[in-house]
């Protein structure tokens, strides 16, 4: 039988964050919507906060304290900080995805020389966070109807199976159902 790790509790976690934040550590996971995110954050060399990171989580994979990882430092939303703005939300596009997709409705985040703000190969964009929500809520309600016409359709097969298996004289048996043995033996329960 597989062992299933078993990782820190909520409280655990947030435990941890409290702790982190008395010391003065950002927790990896930042959100970078409202613009009340940490002060006093200098912009530091890219390449210099990727390193930083990588020999970070290495440290914790060798260590095995995989709790840490919440606690790695974000690069992402040390370069962003600077730029936030209450009412919107930013994110970091990839020239890939702009040139297949464009831009979706997000500008370029550029700064005081009017340079757009990058970190490597990504650059900064912003967007009014009503209309993010309004696509995640279009997102989400889209994908619950895909799974709720998945569910029918599923129903749909399995009853079709059902009478198939009824027309050819096989005995069906839903899960729950106890069947008894028709020579008188012992009841099964099935599912």
């Amino acid at each position: 039988m597989d062992h299933i790790a078993v990782g820190p509790t909520n409280e655990e976690l947030d435990e941890r964050q409290a702790k982190a934040a008395k010391e003065g550590k950002l927790p990896r996971v930042q959100v970078l919507r409202d613009g009340t995110g940490p002060k006093k954050l200098t912009a530091r060399d890219p390449d210099k906060q990727i390193q930083e990171r990588e020999d970070f989580r290495s440290k914790v994979i060798d260590e095995g304290a995989y709790e840490d990882v919440m606690l790695a430092p974000d690069p992402m939303h040390e370069v962003a900080a600077p730029y936030l703005e209450p009412g919107m939300a930013y994110g970091f596009l990839s020239s890939a995805c702009v040139k297949s997709r464009g831009m979706r409705g997000y500008q370029v985040v550029k700064d005081a020389q009017g340079n757009p703000v990058t970190m490597g190969t990504l650059t900064l964009g912003k967007i009014p966070q009503r209309i993010k929500d309004a696509r995640e809520k279009h997102q989400r309600e889209e994908s619950e109807s895909q799974v709720k016409s998945l569910a029918v359709e599923y129903e749909q097969k399995v009853s079709q199976v059902k009478r198939t298996a009824r027309d050819l004289g096989l005995a069906v048996v839903d899960p729950g159902e106890v069947q008894g043995d028709p020579r008188g033996g012992q009841r099964l329960n099935i599912g």
